[in-house]
């Protein structure tokens, strides 16, 4: 597909998700006031946003990780693209994020960011006397390359410091009650959601229609290459071929331990859909988790399948493309998933479900409140949000999601 060839949307779709009701799709556009600034509200949210469509010539997109974070921002990128078919388009993202975005037909640049020398500052001053020199080129190179607006996804000092240091003349980022840290301080445009709960691709297709991108929702592009697609197509020949292909991905990253869900609660999910529909069961993971993967297959009492090595997110992601279902946590490879389009059933645990459903499918995300929900704690000794979740009820409708297919 090439840049004159916009993506193709998303199907609109409205979904409940406990008593809020959630348009998970659509768009709008109000005729342009006096001052020339059109008014544009998202069915989605119901905010109103002012849209100033811009001459850019040279975009800066910021958002360093984490590799799901990176993933739900592509679908904005897709937008400002659409709307800027002529401007150059970077991407400054860390290296562990960087490969999903490798060969993007919608990016021409990706810029790494430092992470190494950004860490000792932390905490180290003597690390970070040796790290100043590195920073200070990144930051430099950044300048020079004269960047006319920056949009920033991520909302924090890292990233409001590559903002800062652009020197774009248009800054566009958060509102400071949607910043963790004082991020607000290095932006000169700023959405602000008015402190409702929306969906992180929505909110981030929200804050590009600042600068004129319409509201939509794209069905985001991976640039896969045939290395990628070799080793999917010999793991899985194509969807809905032969027995229901259900792609179980228990880990995420060690950096989120508590959103994992027991591996006992994926061994009986695995066991009751070979028995309940004849699925082939695949094992996924990632680097450092073979233990754990080791640990589910011997759980099951039926046959599964431990995918073997992927060795790129990108990999993974076609893999999983090829996929009738996938069922994880809130973890990369998941997020990657859905915005492929495959089916997903998404175990939130203590993530906010407003903010990461399956995006459209609000009802495929399993979440139990409790009183501390949603939380950040990642030493949490109890996870009942996560306990508290039946493999029944996910069963269910894993079942009711494939045989939907199946008449389809």
């Amino acid at each position: 597909m090439n840049r004159s060839e916009e993506a193709p949307a998303w199907p609109r779709s409205s979904k409940t998700l406990g008593k809020k009701t959630i348009a998970a799709r659509g768009t709008g556009v109000r005729p342009a006031t006096r001052n020339n600034k059109p008014k544009t509200r998202s069915s989605t949210t119901g905010l109103q946003t002012t849209s100033t469509r811009g001459d850019f010539k040279n975009i800066a997109i910021i958002r360093l990780s984490s590799v799901g974070d990176v993933i739900v921002a592509l679908p904005a990128l897709e937008g400002l693209r659409s709307t800027y078919p002529e401007a150059k388009i970077s991407w400054i993202v860390e290296r562990r994020a960087r490969n999903i975005l490798e060969g993007h037909p919608s990016i021409d640049q990706l810029i790494e960011f430092p992470r190494e020398h950004w860490r000792s500052f932390q905490g180290r001053p003597f690390g970070a006397l040796r790290a100043l020199p590195g920073m200070r080129r990144f930051y430099r190179s950044l300048r020079d390359q004269r960047f006319d607006l920056t949009v920033d996804f991520q909302g924090n000092l890292k990233s409001g410091s590559c903002t800062f240091f652009s020197r774009a003349k248009v800054r566009l980022g958060y509102a400071r009650s949607e910043c963790r840290e004082p991020n607000y301080l290095f932006t000169n445009r700023r959405l602000d959601i008015a402190g409702q709960a929306i969906h992180r691709i929505d909110r981030d297709v929200l804050l590009v229609g600042k600068v004129g991108v319409p509201f939509a929702v794209p069905r985001p592009r991976i640039a896969f290459d045939p290395a990628d697609r070799g080793a999917g197509d010999r793991t899985v020949k194509a969807p809905h071929a032969g027995p229901p292909a259900v792609v179980l991905h228990p880990g995420t990253s060690d950096f989120m331990p508590h959103k994992r869900w027991a591996i006992e609660n994926y061994a009986k999910l695995g066991d009751a859909l070979v028995r309940q529909i004849g699925a082939r069961v695949l094992l996924s993971w990632g680097p450092g988790e073979e233990a754990r993967i080791a640990a589910l297959r011997d759980a099951m009492s039926e046959p599964s399948e431990v995918i073997p090595p992927t060795p790129t997110l990108k990999s993974l992601g076609y893999l999983l493309s090829r996929a009738d279902l996938v069922v994880g946590g809130d973890t990369g490879p998941i997020h990657l998933a859905v915005v492929q389009g495959v089916p997903t059933i998404c175990i939130m645990g203590p993530s906010d479900p407003r903010l990461h459903y399956p995006h459209g499918h609000p009802e495929r995300a399993f979440y139990r409140r409790v009183p501390c929900s949603p939380c950040r704690d990642r030493a949490c000794a109890q996870l009942t949000c996560l306990e508290d979740i039946s493999p029944s009820e996910v069963v269910d409708r894993a079942t009711e999601i494939l045989q939907t297919a199946e008449r389809a």
